[in-house]
């Protein structure tokens, strides 16, 4: 069985809004995926420094093979761990509404920023999708077309609707969870 992780995203009750969108996902997926949904110490808070620590632990704990889906703040800081040298064995990473924290970003000056020669520093071969709604209220699209300009390899969907909490049917999420499970 694949394991699957959702890493929430960050701010307050972040963890709260995300558990949503596990909950419309997990019946898609089945009984014979479940989905780890564990709350990453700091994500809420945009503690950097608890996030590497317990976020890094989580990735490196994870099983050869396994799915990554992350969300908003908690998809940037798993790029950001990915980019500097976290090698998790995952089989595909999966990002919902990831701001751009690249350096060359308007939040570049955050402990969340990453490298902006982001793809020469993530791991070579790990499949990547990227997921954005046209109508995010939070984080705009834009940014989903700035890690496209970064990360070519990387599959980039923007979906018609949805908002950043991607309401409505997942269908979408699942179907390409389980092609790569």
């Amino acid at each position: 069985m694949t394991a699957l992780l959702f890493v929430h995203g960050g701010g307050d009750d972040a963890y709260r809004y995300d558990k949503d969108i596990v909950d419309r996902l997990q019946p898609l997926l089945g009984a014979g995926m479940r989905i780890d949904f564990p709350r990453i110490v700091g994500l809420e808070g945009l503690d950097w420094d608890a996030v590497a620590h317990d976020l890094g632990n989580t990735l490196r704990d994870l099983p050869q093979g396994s799915v990554v889906i992350a969300h908003s703040v908690g998809a940037s800081a798993v790029v950001k761990l990915l980019a500097e040298g976290a090698r998790p064995r995952l089989a595909h990473l999966f990002l919902l509404a990831p701001p751009y924290n690249g350096t060359d970003s308007e939040w570049g000056d955050t402990d969340f920023a990453f490298a902006a020669d982001l793809a020469a520093h993530l791991p070579r071969g790990l499949p990547i999708t990227l997921y954005h709604s046209d109508d995010d209220e939070i984080i705009s699209a834009s940014n989903a077309k700035r890690y496209a300009a970064k990360i070519p390899e990387a599959e980039t969907v923007i979906r018609h609707g949805g908002g950043h909490q991607f309401r409505g049917d997942l269908h979408f999420l699942a179907e390409a969870i389980m092609g790569v499970a």
